[in-house]
């Protein structure tokens, strides 16, 4: 949300108290946006204009944990290191806690991590908590724990949308990176999320199917599109595949895991995959948001 951007929406947010933007390509609206949230949007849109390094505002938006536990073992995810830090469920008081300090300035949060946030008992009083302090939601699993009595959970929660990872459309391509999943769990469990939305009438969670696309999977982009249509999802998206999830660089991993399509790739390589390492001017909006 840049200054630009607020100007251009100056009606929705003044006259109407409305904001409609995207988070990770997902459109989001948010709406009745009090005074407080509105004059600190505001002051951050200044932030972004005016060459000064303090934050004049609060943040808008929050990316928080629900679960450091998941059911899968997946390529390269550190969840399962026995160093990783951790590795426990976020208790709905301490979430509680946190809205209530910062509740009045959240536009929307972001509830994943490394985990698997649909393990948290508590996930869709976390959602709801959020939805009745007026903060938009977003969370994303990979569906494989599911059941249709959590469908009706997660749509009365009021979660506004829901990413579902599926990174293949059959068991031999998903499994390479999903290691202990079922893409037949997957797809019957989103078919069940999309059944109950629609028997509740509801316009929300939008429901996106994402693979992260890799050379292991990238021939199966378009049966994803067509499985997606299928189901009757609200979107597909697909997303690069970050090759430094170990925290270092290695060509030869790259030359493994990088899409032969340049479309899907994370970097720009130069010959023998190294990374194209010429700098870029980048605006890191982090600190401001």
């Amino acid at each position: 949300m840049t200054l630009g951007f607020i100007l251009k929406n100056a009606c929705n947010l003044l006259l109407r108290r409305q904001l409609e933007f995207e988070f990770d390509r997902i459109p989001l609206k948010a709406k009745n946006i009090s005074g407080k949230k509105l004059r600190n949007l505001l002051l951050i849109g200044l932030n972004r204009l005016l060459p000064i390094s303090k934050p004049m505002g609060f943040p808008y938006m929050a990316h928080i944990s629900p679960a450091g536990l998941c059911n899968l073992r997946c390529t390269m995810c550190p969840i399962h290191d026995p160093q990783a830090k951790g590795k426990t469920l976020l208790p709905l008081e301490t979430f509680k806690k946190f809205i209530d300090q910062t509740g009045d300035y959240l536009i929307y949060i972001v509830l994943w991590g490394w985990g698997e946030p649909l393990l948290n008992p508590d996930i869709y009083r976390i959602i709801k908590y959020a939805q009745e302090r007026n903060i938009l939601s977003v969370t994303s699993t990979n569906l494989n724990k599911f059941s249709r009595e959590e469908a009706e959970d997660l749509i009365n929660s009021g979660l506004d949308a829901v990413i579902i990872a599926l990174d293949g459309v059959t068991q031999k391509t998903y499994s390479k990176y999903r290691v202990g999943g079922s893409v037949q769990k997957v797809i019957e469990h989103t078919k069940v999320l999309v059944e109950e939305k629609n028997k509740a009438g509801a316009k929300k969670p939008i429901i996106n199917l994402r693979m992260v696309v890799s050379k292991e999977n990238e021939h199966e982009v378009e049966d994803l599109k067509l499985l997606a249509r299928e189901i009757g999802v609200d979107m597909v998206s697909f997303k690069a595949f970050s090759t430094r999830q170990l925290g270092h660089a290695d060509s030869k991993f790259d030359q493994r895991y990088a899409p032969e399509s340049r479309k899907y790739r994370w970097y720009k390589y130069i010959p023998g995959f190294a990374t194209d390492k010429r700098a870029k001017k980048y605006r890191c909006k982090f600190p401001w948001t």
